[in-house]
């Protein structure tokens, strides 16, 4: 499984909508998570505009320390295929989306993740 932004933000902020979801998502997931460098970005700048440096911080340091996620550095040739596809599909979707979707495609993983675009893209709509 690879994980998208927003479910790491549900499952990290017990105020979010979806939290619920993310903490069943989560328990229901075997094996490790794949957290791509570039979401982890992404979710380090949510969590400190929307929560607050400190827990960005602590949040982060749980992902990093919890044997479940799987930190991972996106390669130049994944980076190359996530521009191919952003070239072949030009859809109007994130580029971190577009990097998921290629790593999803690519390893055959489903992506843990509640944004529409996305999960339209990963079904072939």
């Amino acid at each position: 499984m690879i994980a998208d932004t927003c479910f790491l933000f549900a499952l990290l902020v017990a105020d979010d909508a979806d939290h619920q979801k993310a903490v069943s998502d989560s328990r229901s997931t075997n094996g490790s998570i794949l957290v791509p460098d570039r979401i982890l970005e992404e979710l380090a700048t949510a969590l400190i505009y929307k929560q607050g440096p400190d827990f960005a911080l602590a949040a982060l340091d749980e992902i990093r320390s919890n044997e479940r996620f799987e930190l991972y550095p996106v390669s130049r040739e994944e980076a190359a295929g996530t521009l191919s596809l952003l070239r072949n599909l030009r859809r109007k979707i994130s580029f971190n989306d577009y990097c998921l979707a290629n790593l999803s495609f690519r390893r055959g993983e489903e992506v843990l993740t509640y944004d529409r675009q996305l999960l339209g893209v990963l079904k072939g709509k």
